[in-house]
């Protein structure tokens, strides 16, 4: 009777192995997570955006934001995807290409942004700085960098209930804990700029829809903008 047990038991008890040993692995939250992506190679895709479209185009195979006249008020302009996301990684590459009044010039992205609040991860070309920041103002966190004009940069930010890490070309720059919007939509921004560019939008994460343009990744030198006749390159 007890070899039969043993032989009745040992399979579940493999299965139950096997299972754990996925799970440590990764195996089954890259099974669960999905992709939202766009590498603003189709201007049709900018339907999939919701947002101050007016200020937003796709051209070159880039993402062209404005946000100010030759003239104040200044106005920060934006466009997101997603309602309520969570916990994801999103990154994009992000131009200053054009300032306006050099007060602000900036290129950022948005995330876990609501009625209420958010926050903003931004390239501040004028003070030199690499900041993150809430909706309403409050700066949580501010790293001083050069950032060079029609300059590509990488801005990554990877988010797990109130822990939030940040990075710039593949290095961390800091973390930070926040509690106060824990999901929201994602998207990008632009603020006192004639023009700032993006490219290769991409929020990735367990509960992230897969969807949008650019499944098939582009290499950085594949892209050649006419309008300034020069390759991109990422710093």
């Amino acid at each position: 009777m007890l070899s039969r047990n043993v032989t009745i038991t040992k399979p579940c008890y493999l299965l139950f192995l096997t299972l754990s040993l996925l799970c440590l692995s990764g195996w089954v939250y890259e099974t669960q997570a999905g992709t939202w992506q766009d590498n603003f190679e189709n201007p049709a895709s900018l339907a999939d955006w919701s947002g101050d479209l007016a200020s937003f185009s796709i051209q070159d195979g880039f993402l062209h934001g404005k946000s100010a006249q030759p003239l104040p008020p200044i106005l920060a302009r934006s466009i997101h995807v997603g309602d309520d996301w969570r916990d994801y990684t999103v990154e994009c590459k992000v131009n200053v290409h054009t300032p306006n009044l050099l007060v602000c010039s900036k290129g950022a992205i948005l995330f876990r942004h609501n009625e209420t609040d958010g926050y903003i991860f931004e390239l501040h070309a004028a003070t030199q700085r690499v900041e993150v920041y809430r909706s309403s103002g409050e700066v949580l966190l501010s790293v001083p960098r050069d950032i060079e004009l029609e300059q590509w940069y990488l801005l990554r930010a990877e988010l797990q209930g109130d822990k939030m890490t940040f990075s710039v070309d593949g290095e961390q720059i800091g973390e930070l804990k926040d509690q106060r919007s824990l999901k929201g939509a994602v998207g990008l921004l632009v603020e006192d700029a004639l023009l700032v560019q993006f490219d290769d939008f991409q929020v990735t994460g367990p509960d992230i829809p897969d969807r949008g343009q650019g499944a098939t990744a582009v290499e950085v030198a594949g892209k050649l903008t006419t309008t300034w006749g020069k390759m991109k390159s990422v710093k």
